[in-house]
């Protein structure tokens, strides 16, 4: 079981770093502009470090290290930081570039070509990091873990509030969202309003949807 859980960290841990880097800022440097700007980037990060600490702790199993990686709080919290990450791009992003492909910059429409790199970061991370937990992490959470983890998309919304607020765009667009459904130029304030709050509507359900599965280990 150690093995298996090695070899798919390693796995985790490669395609992070190909869709990050070998895949993405190696192949378009412009994409190293907005390395920290977008969800995906900054989620698979996450997950990248994660899985490193993952992969060192099973050197040192007996120590406080092995035990804090394996906290059950992070482990939910990392799975779906990045799960969101899956959902959002498959469900949201990539139908939307399709149907507005001609109205887009080329660095948005490659969003909706399923390179390599595109695979790995929305689809082979996520997803690996969803079936990783289901396999092997400690499932034994309290119910305040639903609302603790919106401190990650919590996060995400006052940094991207606070890089329009100074007027920071993204690199190669007219705007310092990143993403059009929280666009507030694009939008309007009454909607960019009513879509945060949907979004973090659907980050709360997503965790009491992964809670209610943790909750099936104990039946």
């Amino acid at each position: 079981m150690i093995l298996f859980e090695a070899l798919s960290s390693i796995i985790i841990i490669f395609a992070a770093f190909y869709g990050l880097f070998l895949g993405g800022c190696m192949k378009n440097p412009n994409h190293s502009h907005n390395l920290f700007s977008y969800y995906t980037n900054l989620s698979n990060i996450i997950v990248l470090v994660y899985q490193l600490c993952v992969l060192a702790s099973l050197f040192v199993p007996k120590s406080g290290f092995y035990c804090a990686v394996r906290s059950p709080i992070l482990q939910y919290t990392v799975t779906n930081t990045i799960v969101i990450t899956f959902l959002v791009y498959h469900f949201i992003l990539y139908p939307a570039i399709k149907i507005k492909r001609e109205s887009m910059t080329d660095a948005e429409k490659s969003g909706g070509v399923i390179t390599p790199n595109n695979l790995c970061v929305h689809y082979i991370v996520p997803l690996g990091s969803l079936a990783f937990w289901l396999l092997f992490a400690d499932k034994n959470l309290p119910f305040y873990c639903v609302f603790s983890w919106l401190a990650v998309p919590a996060a995400y919304s006052v940094y991207i509030l606070s890089r329009a607020a100074h007027g920071i765009n993204i690199y190669g667009k007219d705007t310092p969202y990143p993403y059009f459904f929280i666009d507030r130029k694009l939008i309007g304030t009454k909607c960019f309003i009513r879509n945060i709050a949907l979004s973090l509507l659907a980050f709360f359900l997503l965790g009491l949807i992964t809670f209610g599965v943790s909750r099936l280990y104990f039946l």
